[in-house]
């Protein structure tokens, strides 16, 4: 496992889960729905006493007797970030939102219109960056696609993260809405499963 992959299951821009840490002798990273545990020998990162409540996790994956390999479905859908057209770059005006506040001549209120500039795409037509998100795709992993384990559904682009960690298993039978275990090449971790009508 590298230090992409491990970033890659931290909360972005999140100012205790943004990157990994290291508590005693194990480095973790969590973005809050999975979360995983390696050998700080393995993977050298800062030490952040109290950064999660790690100890809330019992830690017994050795106690599973049912695994099942982790085989999720990559499900892309239109990126939610660029809108699907793959492009980066926020409007300057309106920063994103589309809308702006004009103040009117006849009423002197305020009022939210479509940004003069962008006319309400969020987005300047001149943009050339890339969206960071889908990466100039246009489709992004669907966040909420889902999978059936056992009796209990995970979302598709959580099984992923738990994926690219390594060769991973999780186990079977999870209580409903709560944390499942999850093994994998190096290390291991927490995936939450969801509630789904059926």
């Amino acid at each position: 496992m590298n230090a992409a992959m491990i970033q890659n299951v931290c909360e972005k821009d999140h100012p205790r889960l943004g990157r990994p840490w290291r508590l005693g002798e194990w480095v973790y990273a969590t973005n809050g729905k999975i979360g995983i545990r390696l050998a700080a020998s393995d993977f050298p990162a800062e030490e952040l006493p109290g950064a999660y409540k790690v100890e809330q996790f019992p830690w017994d994956h050795d106690q599973v007797k049912e695994w099942v390999r982790l085989k999720p479905e990559r499900v892309l859908t239109e990126c939610e970030a660029c809108c699907g057209d793959g492009k980066g770059g926020w409007c300057e005006k309106c920063r994103g939102d589309g809308k702006v506040e004009i103040t009117c001549d006849d009423c002197d209120d305020t009022h939210m219109h479509d940004c003069p500039d962008c006319h309400g795409t969020r987005r300047t037509s001149c943009t050339t960056t890339s969206c960071a998100e889908c990466r100039g795709t246009g489709k992004a992993v669907s966040k909420k696609a889902h999978t059936k384990i056992g009796s209990h559904y995970f979302a598709n682009w959580l099984l992923m993260l738990a994926a690219e960690c390594g060769d991973g298993t999780v186990e079977i039978e999870a209580d409903p809405g709560e944390k499942a275990r999850i093994r994998f090449d190096g290390g291991c971790g927490y995936v939450m499963n969801m509630l789904v009508a059926e």
